[in-house]
């Protein structure tokens, strides 16, 4: 670019899009000095040629890079540098964005729930085939006193936020099928989160593909026994054979709704079906619960 006059710091600030205070701080920490100054007048003058420069601290500045980086950086600028720097700053943007699609997918599908409940007939039981889908899982919290719960659930969740699993997804429960069997659904056996993605992690389990009886239910959650005694009504009267676990997903929760008697529950028990009709797709390596 073709150094043709200079600027004054008014006109420097339009063109750059740099404020008129920002560029005299700029000035004073020794970031981005004016090309000339006026001895006698103190005014400051820039150049074309630092339009260039001062994009560069701009974008890297909207990036996150601390300023005094940035000035290490332009005081010893190469291009094995910037390369070095980009990197640097590219990997953090990187996780930025899968972590920002993370919460998006999570708002998606917080919609769609939301969405669907005002279509749903809690009366109604159905045997629906569900993909399969790849939790994690809490350690066994059948046997856990009530006075330890608590201390189990505060760790779950921490868990979660460690290797941020589940980011604003409603947790479930799950209900071994010996329990289901033995008519004992008032106590989950399990707590799960979702997976937006495979994770080598302790605890990765798998939500079968396959038939389940689904019912729905308003209330708190204390309402999801009676829904699981709907359910397991259903799978008797129609001669049906339970082949797996239980599970509590929220369809309304605290997020969506004050008054917990105003919670929507899905309960889905997975069943036997003839073989003629069985989906089941390959689970693969990890654990069916």
């Amino acid at each position: 670019m073709e150094n043709k006059a200079t600027l004054t710091i008014s006109e420097f600030a339009k063109l750059s899009g740099v404020s008129r205070k920002t560029l005299i701080y700029y000035d004073k920490i020794g970031l981005f000095c004016p090309e000339t100054v006026n001895p006698e007048s103190g005014y400051r003058y820039y150049s074309y040629l630092q339009l260039d420069v001062i994009s560069a601290i701009y974008a890297l500045k909207e990036i996150g890079t601390p300023l005094k980086d940035i000035k290490v950086y332009l005081d010893k600028r190469t291009p094995e540098r910037l390369v070095a720097l980009f990197e640097e700053r590219k990997a953090k943007i990187d996780a930025e964005i899968k972590s920002l699609k993370r919460i998006s997918d999570m708002m998606e599908s917080r919609i769609r729930m939301t969405r669907a409940s005002s279509t749903i007939d809690t009366k109604r039981i159905s045997v629906e085939y569900m993909p399969a889908e790849r939790i994690f899982i809490s350690p066994d919290i059948s046997n856990v006193d009530d006075a330890s719960i608590w201390d189990v659930i505060q760790e779950f969740y921490e868990y979660c936020s460690l290797y941020n699993i589940s980011y604003g997804y409603p947790v479930g429960d799950i209900v071994s099928m010996e329990s289901l069997l033995q008519g004992e659904w008032h106590f989950p056996t399990w707590y799960f989160a979702r997976l937006d993605e495979p994770m080598a992690l302790p605890h990765i389990g798998l939500k079968p593909a396959g038939y389940y009886a689904v019912g729905y239910i308003y209330g708190n959650y204390d309402s999801v026994d009676e829904l699981y005694e709907r359910i397991n009504a259903y799978i008797e009267k129609n001669g049906l054979v339970i082949d797996g676990c239980g599970y509590r997903e929220s369809i309304l929760d605290e997020i969506a709704v004050q008054d917990p008697e105003d919670y929507l529950f899905q309960v889905s028990v997975k069943v036997e079906k003839p073989p003629e009709e069985d989906k089941n797709r390959d689970p693969g390596s990890a654990q069916a619960f």
